[in-house]
């Protein structure tokens, strides 16, 4: 990147097929004016305004983004009810494909319901622990009648 020389400011996660319809609009314009513009023209004025040297640098960086982990977590919330086929439930014998997409939405539902439970109740032990250490609640200890 080349700092913050371009107009525009790129997006956390941006979406590679914006910016393909945005340089296939701006080409749109270009030719208005200019008949001999080119999509690599267009690209490349796109690149610069969100302040890349090339469009492959600008590429590069949204790949980069869609691999990290946040870009990761949006490809998991949307594929699983994408994969879906309008009608699945409806039919007598769902196929394997529509099998497999039920089950990884399940799962990946189970995965986030146990981090939000162990959250919950790691967040509770440590406010009562602090609660403690501030003198709010009187000193905890367990007796084992053995």
């Amino acid at each position: 990147m080349t700092g913050n020389a371009g107009k525009r400011q790129l997006p956390p996660l941006p979406h590679p097929d914006h910016l393909r319809k945005q340089a296939k609009a701006r080409l749109a314009a270009m030719k208005a004016k200019l008949p001999g513009a080119r999509l690599t023209d267009a690209q490349l004025i796109l690149a610069r305004e969100y302040g890349f040297s090339s469009w492959t640098a600008l590429q590069a960086e949204v790949a980069q983004r869609v691999q990290s982990p946040q870009g990761q977590w949006r490809h998991v919330r949307r594929v699983h009810l994408a994969t879906f086929r309008p009608g699945w439930w409806r039919r007598d014998q769902p196929s394997e494909e529509d099998v497999e997409a039920f089950a990884a939405f399940f799962r990946a539902a189970i995965i986030l319901q146990i981090g939000f439970v162990l959250a919950l109740v790691g967040g509770l032990a440590l406010v009562l622990w602090i609660m403690q250490l501030n003198g709010l609640l009187p000193p905890m200890s367990i007796h084992l009648n053995l």
